[in-house]
């Protein structure tokens, strides 16, 4: 499939809106839990090693589950029923989160809820990049409504907080998983795999073995160890220093709005630059956000470091979902991003989680920041060398 297919065309309204409004409900859920979700098991009284364990959930689920999903969604021909059946899911299982406050059933609720979330995300990733290439719509017009989603979601329930307990923000998510239910109910027909032989396991392990997909995996995955300091113990961190719910969920907001104006352009830049050099520049910037987050917690440095977002999660994820998309074969498309799922949120935020857990509790913020940095290098690294030597970063 040739690069320009994905960039060139018309705008297709209506399949956008319906993408849109999925992609708004499902991330406005990430908006609340995200930041919000452990400071919710702190209240109920969980030790740092505890939340570390929780967190690391989500991404054991997604090491454990996306190759479960990806192959059933690259055979299966229902794969809206499929999507409707992860958001209900979801659904269901956080509302027996907000009823728990032991550690061992919270262990299980999480559990079940990441089960069914961890297919959501890489079937329609996966559907829409295909939708945009055949329908000629921007991808990254789409795929923004997520992050004004997450935006809106974690300002309104971050002021929100500064009244009410934290079981009002699990209320919040819960109502935008219903949401996003609905909204998968209202999508178009997405597109069904081709029927083509030798499209099984040994097939994805051809795929896996190729130097610059290899390199990707763990790029991906440094790039979310680094990120594990950040998504754990962000909030809580801050809120040790004394801020305030509702300046973190600025904070927070500012991050994701400067990561709305990357994904917005995502396609021009990587038609321009190359998904390649987009990885390896963002995870420089990570690094640097990372250094800056050891050194300080005053209000100018976090004013400026977290614009950096745009490049730190925005450049590495849409970097990693187009190589993705236009190295994996349609037939394998949705398997392609369950297996960057799994090296990134799922191996890389799993380790993270753990380091996280481990050094906020032994070592403090400033190495714990501080590792990060010097992870984001080392990802850096492997994106320039594991990519650009291969020709698979710059222009085309």
């Amino acid at each position: 499939m040739g690069r320009d297919a994905i960039y060139t065309g018309r705008d297709s309204p209506r399949t956008m809106r319906q993408l849109g409004l999925f992609y708004f409900a499902l991330l406005a859920t990430a908006g609340i839990l995200l930041p919000f979700f452990n400071l919710h098991l702190k209240q109920l009284g969980f030790s740092d090693w505890q939340i570390g364990l929780v967190a690391a959930i989500t991404p054991l689920s997604r090491i454990l589950f996306p190759g479960f999903w990806g192959a059933l969604a690259d055979r299966s021909a229902r794969r809206n029923a499929l999507l409707i059946t992860g958001c209900a899911g979801m659904t269901l299982a956080l509302g027996w989160v907000m009823t728990v406050s032991d550690f061992t059933w919270m262990l299980m609720a999480v559990l079940v809820m990441q089960f069914f979330s961890s297919l959501t995300g890489p079937l329609v990733d996966a559907c829409a990049l295909v939708m945009a290439t055949e329908q000629g719509f921007n991808y990254g017009r789409v795929r923004v409504w997520g992050s004004v989603g997450f935006i809106a979601a974690a300002m309104i329930v971050g002021k929100l907080l500064d009244g009410f307990s934290t079981t009002v923000g699990l209320g919040c998510a819960l109502v935008c998983c219903v949401a996003a239910t609905g909204a998968a109910a209202w999508l178009p027909p997405l597109p069904k795999p081709p029927q083509v032989a030798g499209a099984g396991r040994a097939r994805r392990r051809d795929l896996l073995r190729q130097p610059e997909i290899a390199a990707l995996m763990l790029t991906g995955l440094l790039a979310q160890v680094s990120h594990g300091a950040y998504y754990n113990f962000f909030t809580i961190h801050l809120r040790a220093e004394g801020y305030a719910p509702s300046v973190i969920s600025a904070l927070w907001g500012l991050a994701v709005a400067a990561e709305v104006g990357l994904i917005y352009k995502s396609d021009a830049l990587v038609r321009r630059f190359g998904a390649g050099r987009l990885i390896t520049v963002s995870l420089v910037a990570a690094a640097v956000r990372w250094g800056a987050l050891a050194l300080s917690s005053a209000w100018p440095v976090l004013v400026l470091i977290q614009p950096l977002h745009a490049l730190s999660f925005g450049g590495v994820q849409m970097g990693g979902m187009y190589f993705i998309h236009e190295r994996f074969p349609d037939q394998l498309k949705v398997s392609g991003q369950s297996f960057y799922t799994v090296a990134s949120w799922g191996a890389g935020y799993l380790i993270g989680s753990l380091f996280a857990g481990w050094a906020n509790f032994a070592l403090g913020a400033f190495w714990s920041f501080g590792i990060s940095a010097f992870i984001a290098l080392a990802g850096a690294w492997v994106a320039f060398a594991g990519l650009q030597a291969r020709g698979a970063i710059g222009r085309r």
